[in-house]
Order: structure tokens, then sequence, then C-alpha cells
């Protein structure tokens, strides 16, 4: 099951559970405040890995433009993989 999964599945147990409609309004409260409070960490710890992709996108488009990007090979690592630390 991935991330998103996950999450549904915690939304259809508030959905479908016993609370009564005031209940089930704190509990998506606390879920929303939880859940954003797990993506800025996740943001905070794997951000990197976001913005090498962001990167990754704009040599591919400059390869598209007439091949601005990286030359083949430069700055890669470990088959393509930057090692970090």
């Amino acid at each position: 099951m991935d991330l998103h999964g996950w999450r549904q599945l915690v939304e259809w147990s508030v959905k479908h559970s016993c609370l009564d409609e005031e209940q089930k309004s704190e509990a998506y409260a606390i879920l929303d405040a939880a859940w954003r409070d797990f993506c800025a960490w996740i943001e905070g710890v794997y951000g990197f890995v976001l913005d090498d992709e962001d990167d990754d996108e704009d040599d591919d488009d400059d390869a598209e433009e007439g091949g601005k990007g990286q030359e083949e090979g430069e700055g890669e690592e470990a088959g393509g993989v930057e090692v970090v630390g």
C-alpha cells in the first residue's frame, strides 16, 4: 500500500466510525493537522530529492531546446544517483 492508500484508509476509518458529526469534524481537523506536520517533516528530511528531480526536469527541457543540459556523465555518481553524506 502506498502513502495515498494509508491516508485514504484513515479518512474512511473516520467517515465510517461510530462518532457523531461533531466528533468526526474534530477527528478530521486532527488528521489534517497531523498530515500537514508529516508532509512538512518529509519535505524537511527528503526535500533535496525533490529539488534534484526538479533540476533533472530542467535538464530535460534544456536538452529539448538545443542541448544546453549537462554533458553525459557530468554530475553523476553511482549509476546516476548522487551519493550524499
